[in-house]
């Protein structure tokens, strides 16, 4: 019975609650970084190119 009580899932619950919010907020910081990223490369390529393109219509 005490083996039971030790491994019952209602004991260990707090930890898998942390374990759980631990790895979304994990998630959600990787994922949110990588959005950025990537838009923050987006914007780079945009103003590059359209740096690019008023150079070619100015003639330089």
């Amino acid at each position: 019975m005490r083996i039971f009580y030790a491994i019952s899932p209602l004991r260990a619950l707090p930890f898998h609650m942390f374990f759980l919010l631990t790895t979304i907020f994990h998630l959600g910081r990787a994922l949110e970084t990588s959005f950025f990223s990537s838009f923050r490369s987006a914007l780079q390529t945009m103003g590059r190119l359209l740096q690019e393109n008023t150079r070619l219509e100015k003639g330089f």
